[in-house]
């Protein structure tokens, strides 16, 4: 009768938590889809939320739309791939998360952090690739690293999975980089995984600009105050504004007109 209870009191407690914190978070239960259907609407990502509590800064958190797997007006392809470019600390790899986040919430029976006409499947498979696995022990360099998970995500995804790639391409000469990668989201898109990678190579967004079902996203950039504005624009390559987040950061524009200069 002790184990019953006690098992019981578990499964009270964790309901409880769940409900405490769809509250704080003011989340949703997400329409679950059978099909391939990825549709989150002013998702905010519920760390930054946690963290904006009792800072009176919840307006900072910016809500953010992520769509997959739904055609942008019918009879148009469905977008199965998207890639995400623009300034670095602009949120990208934030998106990237947010979008893995949620759809673990849901797995978990969870409500998130997502206007309630929200969309998501109970995806069978997660794959990600995020943050730099460099290792001495094991002979990992960044590019080594990031290849070897690659090569296992193209062993083990199907159709239907949700595959994130956080700057994908990195760590090696741009041009083999930004190759190597299309071949990679090209083969996930015809699988039909559900793909969301970010990156700063140009040759990447030309190439979701002409591919049909891909498509290009960005994370705003405000020049007049050289800040990111943190608000995702479908449909746009973004810049990397280097030049403008180096001198903000305080670097010799001495040395940035120099390097303006080197590239033409």
């Amino acid at each position: 009768a002790l184990h019953g209870n006690h098992e019981r009191m578990i499964q009270i407690d964790m309901i409880h938590a769940k409900a405490t914190a769809s509250q704080r978070w003011n989340a949703h239960a997400p329409q679950l889809q059978s099909s391939a259907r990825f549709k989150l609407l002013g998702v905010r990502h519920p760390l930054l939320l946690l963290r904006a509590e009792g800072q009176r800064e919840r307006a900072v958190v910016v809500p953010l739309d992520l769509e997959l797997g739904v055609a942008p007006s019918p009879p148009e392809t469905p977008i199965y791939t998207l890639i995400i470019s623009g300034p670095n600390a602009g949120g990208k790899t934030v998106a990237l998360k947010t979008a893995g986040l949620l759809a673990l919430m849901s797995r978990c029976g969870l409500h998130v952090p997502a206007e309630p006409d929200s969309e998501l499947p109970l995806f069978k498979n997660i794959f990600v690739d995020i943050g730099d696995r460099q290792s001495i022990e094991d002979d990992l360099s960044t590019f080594t690293s990031h290849m070897s998970r690659l090569v296992e995500i193209l062993r083990r995804a199907h159709s239907g999975d949700l595959v994130l790639l956080d700057e994908i391409g990195a760590g090696t000469d741009p041009e083999a980089g930004a190759a190597l990668s299309m071949a990679i989201l090209n083969e996930l898109h015809q699988r039909r995984c559900l793909t969301i990678a970010t990156t700063h190579h140009g040759a990447l967004k030309n190439f979701a600009q002409s591919e049909p079902g891909m498509r290009n996203g960005s994370m705003d950039f405000d020049q007049a105050t050289l800040t990111p504005t943190y608000k995702f624009r479908a449909g746009l390559p973004g810049a990397s504004y280097a030049f403008e987040i180096a001198a903000r950061m305080g670097l010799d524009g001495r040395l940035i007109e120099s390097a303006r200069a080197s590239t033409g």
